[in-house]
């Protein structure tokens, strides 16, 4: 009965405090603070969309003003009064290549007559091409001759990148105000989007933004791609839109909701767009929703309290059962040496003196089963590490693990998992918390392979297997175990470097010396490339026999060791044949102080072998700017090497784009 009427009061209570905080969250919402935060969130929005919205008109008006200022230069109007001017060609192309320097967002600029005709762009390619049907060219001449300055036609898809651009024109007229033909630009419209996305905080990520041309009803842009070039079909932005152009006095901004999204529209008229902004509910009243978590939350810390005091209070009556819950909490964790303390319950004749006796007997029985087993863990040849699932506490860890980890015996009972980490690096750290969080998904042993080094400087491969388990109390547990691969890697290593090594000189091979150049290129795009072999080798050889051959070659070697830096890539491509690619070199001047000082220890080679015989060598040097092959690359080398052998001696030359 006491433990009825017991649960009966403590429900009474908590149901209690449940219905005064839902009622005291149900006051406090339906004031009129929500109302508040509804009318904020709203403006926020549109203050947001106003931001957009101007932003786009200015990019807009900053690129027609670019424009412009290419129209009013001398050398475009010289150009188009006479197009087939070579000098005045030139001039208008050095004049183009300028313009379009400066501009990272620019697909393209030109000038053209009015059969659109190219007749100068910054891409040479284009030049000459026309790019409209005589009918399209003289819509297009109509369309340019009513303005007399640089407008915007609209955002179209590229016909050559497939990027959307904005597409700007702008007449060009001479001395008496005739148009004499016009110049065109378009930019890229990938800048103005990092633009926007740049003035949208966190919370509006996920938002939805268009531009929708009012002439056509056309998206002509998105954040969302696969929208543009459809029609407008959502009938409350077409309605509110057509509110805004029809107000008087004309709006610029409407917004508008239902029980799913806001959207928010902004009318530009100067070229008859709008700027349509749209959301989720969830996300633009989200601080409503933040209002009542607080709420939630308060409620959540007053039924904790009650709790507390409840608990306080049972507490006092119920100790027998407080003294089996915490034997019960030493034998999960292992530990036997309390069994003293439910003595004074064993005499008890009701349920806590048998409850009491149980736990006695089942203690006896687990301390035999951990007794055995930690016999068995410390019997193995394998290194084991059993750790929680924060990877806070390590839980087991046997004799083997503690030796491949590099700890004392008596480190035992201190080590935690800080002192496991700083054996690795920051790399093999991450790699191993991507393996424990990889477990708690499959479900399954990972295998994984990595390196530690342990305190007194060795570093050692080991083999690991990670598995979760979860326990009976549901808790989760990390099981590693691992075996020592050191002796495997060195000998896998040793295999790679001879694969990747001349054999005679101990410098790359072709095959490993051409692929770390290809990978150098793509990541670098600079650098120094030079290609050279031994004059009249053969006769070396012919002379002197293949031993001296061999000196030779090795002797070339060790001077590239010498004179280049380890992190340049040296070449032994076949024979008498070498490459080398330098790091940081970016012009001629700095490479020739490097092959100068080169050339004079090639020049300084006595071999008492070659009996005051002299070694020279021929090298071609490509200076490497953007992407570049290393096909290209030796391409252009080899010839400047042939050229050299003309020259003789220790030669080199620069290729000159």
């Amino acid at each position: 009965m006491n433990r009825k009427r017991i649960s009966r009061k403590i429900i009474g209570l908590i149901g209690l405090m449940e219905i005064s905080a839902m009622l005291i969250l149900y006051f406090i919402v339906n004031f009129n603070i929500t109302e508040i935060l509804k009318t904020k969130a709203m403006h926020d929005m549109n203050v947001i969309a106003s931001d957009r919205a101007h932003m786009v008109k200015m990019y807009i008006r900053e690129c027609c003003s670019f424009l412009d200022g290419y129209s009013n230069t001398s050398e475009i109007h010289a150009l188009l009064e006479n197009e087939t001017d070579e000098n005045k060609i030139k001039a208008a192309e050095h004049l183009t290549k300028r313009y379009a320097a400066g501009r990272t967002d620019l697909e393209g600029i030109y000038a053209a007559n009015w059969n659109t005709r190219i007749i100068v762009h910054n891409d040479p390619d284009s030049v000459g091409t026309i790019f409209r049907d005589a009918a399209s060219a003289k819509e297009l001449k109509q369309l340019i001759t009513q303005h007399d300055k640089a407008f915007c036609t609209g955002i179209v898809l590229a016909p050559v990148t497939k990027k959307l651009v904005i597409s700007t024109y702008a007449p060009v007229f001479d001395k008496n105000q005739n148009a004499i033909g016009f110049i065109g630009a378009a930019f890229y419209i990938d800048h103005l989007r990092k633009a926007l996305n740049n003035l949208a905080d966190k919370s509006m990520a996920a938002t939805d933004y268009s531009l929708i041309n009012l002439k056509t009803n056309t998206y002509i842009y998105s954040n969302f791609s696969g929208r543009i070039g459809e029609e407008c079909t959502n009938p409350s932005i077409l309605k509110v839109i057509q509110k805004l152009k029809s107000s008087t006095p004309q709006k610029d901004s409407a917004s508008f909701s239902n029980r799913t999204t806001v959207s928010v529209c902004r009318y530009i008229d100067e070229w008859d767009w709008a700027f349509v902004m749209k959301n989720s509910s969830k996300d633009v009243f989200s601080t409503i929703t933040t209002l009542r978590m607080r709420l939630i939350i308060v409620c959540i810390v007053i039924l904790f309290s009650m709790l507390s005091v409840l608990a306080f209070s049972v507490n006092k009556q119920m100790q027998p059962i407080k003294a089996i819950k915490t034997q019960i909490d030493y034998l999960k964790s292992g530990d036997y040496s309390h069994r003293h303390e439910l003595e004074p319950y064993y005499a008890r004749e009701d349920e806590f003196g048998t409850i009491t006796y149980a736990v006695k007997e089942l203690q006896a029985a687990m301390e035999n089963q951990s007794l055995l087993f930690l016999e068995m863990l410390e019997a193995q040849t394998v290194g084991t590490l059993v750790t929680d699932d924060a990877d806070k506490n390590v839980i087991l860890i046997n004799t083997m693990a503690m030796k491949l980890y590099g700890f004392k015996p008596e480190d035992k009972e201190k080590i935690n998992m800080d002192d496991i980490r700083t054996r690795f690096s920051a790399e093999e750290t991450a790699k191993i918390k991507k393996i424990r969080e990889q477990t708690k998904e499959l479900k399954e042993e990972l295998i994984y392979e990595t390196c530690l080094t342990r305190p007194d400087g060795t570093t050692i491969y080991v083999l690991s297997h990670a598995k979760r388990v979860t326990l009976s109390n549901g808790d989760s547990v990390v099981i590693f175990s691992f075996v020592d691969i050191s002796d495997r890697k060195e000998l896998e290593e040793k295999l790679r470097i001879r694969s990747e090594t001349d054999y005679l000189t101990g410098i790359c091979n072709r095959r490993s010396g051409e692929q770390r150049i290809e990978e150098a290129l793509k990541e670098n795009h600079s650098g120094m490339f030079c290609l050279f072999d031994v004059n009249k080798f053969k006769l070396i050889n012919d002379n002197f026999g293949h031993g001296a051959g061999d000196d030779v070659l090795i002797t070339i070697a060790e001077i590239m060791k010498r004179v280049f830096k380890n992190t340049d890539i040296l070449v032994r491509l076949g024979g008498d044949e070498y490459a080398i690619y330098v790091n940081g070199i970016t012009d001629k001047e700095n490479g020739c102080v490097i092959l100068n000082e080169f050339m004079e220890q090639i020049a300084g080679i006595d071999l008492p072998v070659l009996n005051g015989h002299k070694i020279s060598v021929s090298l071609g040097a490509v200076i490497i700017t953007g992407d570049k092959t290393f096909s290209e690359i030796y391409a252009k080398a080899d010839s400047l090497m042939y050229e050299c052998k003309k020259l003789g001696q220790n030669t080199f030359k620069f290729w000159d784009d």
